[in-house]
């Protein structure tokens, strides 16, 4: 299996409602050092019928994806490459605003463990949420649809 990326089938019917077009369009990067997890995201991301799913295996992969293609999520292990997570959200953040000016992810982070004070200086660096790990798929989902519907929203307020 192909771990890079995965392409869902497009959708059969034309009567799709908001949510599902937008989950048929969303652009998940899954950034893990553990295999198993990377392989086990494409396949439950794939059969929930997400757009595209890509993955990382490390910062540098994660930094030179998230140039290249504007995310709808990323999927963030904090505990990757002895790196400062800090350091790589706030790269990615200002990679969107070089390359991707009109799109900011919904940068999730997965930690081990987490506190107060943790969560506030990821909030200051620009992540917009945290799942603790080992984490569901069921939660990893979640939050996906918790973002697209906050997509939706903003997108009716607009117009």
């Amino acid at each position: 299996m192909q771990l890079t990326e995965t392409h869902a089938e497009p959708a059969k019917t034309k009567h799709l409602s908001e949510e599902e077009q937008e989950l048929r369009n969303w652009k998940v990067l899954f950034v893990d050092d553990y295999h198993t997890n990377r392989q086990r995201a494409c396949e439950h991301f794939t059969q929930e019928k997400i757009g595209i799913i890509d993955v990382a295996a490390n910062t540098k992969e994660a930094i030179e994806k998230a140039k290249a293609t504007p995310y709808d999520t990323i999927f963030m292990d904090t505990d990757i490459d002895g790196e400062s997570g800090y350091k790589v959200v706030e790269q990615i953040r200002e990679l969107e605003k070089k390359h991707h000016p009109s799109s900011a992810a919904s940068i999730v982070g997965m930690f081990e463990t987490f506190d107060e004070t943790e969560s506030k200086e990821w909030l200051k660096c620009g992540m917009n949420d945290y799942v603790l790990k080992p984490a569901s798929f069921y939660q990893l989902f979640s939050l996906v649809e918790k973002h697209i519907k906050h997509r939706i929203f903003l997108k009716r307020k607009v117009s």
